[in-house]
């Protein structure tokens, strides 16, 4: 046991690429008797995070086998991914890509020269082997590139695997959410502060994120008929992750979230410096045409 703060800090925490078998061990001895929820959180940049995901998933597994207690698992998702939905969210996506608005107006102008700007949210349904229609959100963001995509892969599979297994599993969709992580880059804050003018898109502050996700993490080891409950009929496992999902609008948009940045940030300008953008342009204007004139260029 540490003496002081001091040893407590040095001596804390542990590493997920280099000390799996330690972690693994503990938490299938940790608060004996009771039962554990373990949460798949972290997070890391570009090919490591596809690392962090296996080692996470590593362990996960090793607890699941040897624990004897009941285990839970529990992820939060992003939006932009890949998800089925329903028709009903999938027809109200394409009602809201009929609607007009400065959103339309401004994405016109940038398709003109960013042929992906602005691109229907729809993606044609699959028809499983019974018949039924699977509708499907594409909220894929290329910026975020292929490890992204990968690593969530990664924790879906074992989500569902778990599920089927006969272990709980949360995995609820948390939004778009702005936190100082987010927000310190120019870039992100702009669009995402242009966000809400493609409806029904909100960006959440990170005090409702928090509260929601953890409302929904206790309602979905609580409550024995919850869909992340393994004996609650949902279908087809994809269905998992359309319960409880607090998408922030990326659902029934009208545009696929990936191809609405340029735009949104376009709009955030405009709504916060339209006045001063429009004086540097007509300044540069002027100037031009002096320079122009001076010259006998026209």
């Amino acid at each position: 046991s540490a003496d002081n703060d001091e040893e407590v800090i040095n001596n804390a925490g542990c590493n997920l690429f280099t000390d799996i078998p330690e972690i693994c061990n503990w938490l299938k001895t940790v608060c004996p008797g009771e039962d554990l929820i373990i949460g798949s959180y972290a997070y890391l940049d570009g090919e490591m995070h596809v690392r962090l995901s296996i080692a996470m998933d590593a362990i996960i597994e090793g607890v699941i086998r040897d624990r004897k207690t009941r285990v839970s698992l529990a992820y939060l998702c992003s939006p932009t991914d890949v998800f089925v939905v329903d028709e009903e969210t999938h027809d109200a996506a394409m009602g809201n890509y009929k609607r007009g608005g400065s959103a339309k107006v401004v994405g016109g102008l940038v398709k003109m020269f960013n042929k992906n700007a602005l691109k229907k949210n729809h993606v044609e349904p699959v028809v499983g082997s019974n018949g039924e229609k699977y509708y499907i959100n594409d909220g894929i963001v290329l910026a975020q590139g292929p490890n992204y995509a990968l690593a969530k892969r990664i924790q879906h599979w074992r989500a569902m695997l778990s599920r089927n297994a006969g272990i709980a599993v949360s995995t609820n969709i948390a939004p778009s959410t702005a936190t100082l992580s987010v927000i310190h880059n120019a870039s992100f804050k702009a669009a995402y502060g242009g966000f809400p003018f493609f409806h029904p898109f909100e960006v959440a502050r990170q005090e409702t994120s928090n509260a929601v996700m953890g409302a929904l993490l206790i309602h979905d080891v609580s409550n024995a008929d919850a869909a992340s409950q393994p004996n609650t009929t949902i279908g087809n496992p994809v269905n998992l992750f359309k319960f409880g999902a607090f998408h922030g609008g990326v659902w029934r948009c009208g545009y696929k979230v990936g191809s609405i940045g340029e735009t949104a940030a376009l709009l955030f300008y405009l709504s916060n410096y339209g006045l001063q953008l429009l004086a540097v342009v007509g300044g540069a204007a002027a100037a031009g045409y002096i320079y122009a004139s001076q010259n006998n260029l026209i």
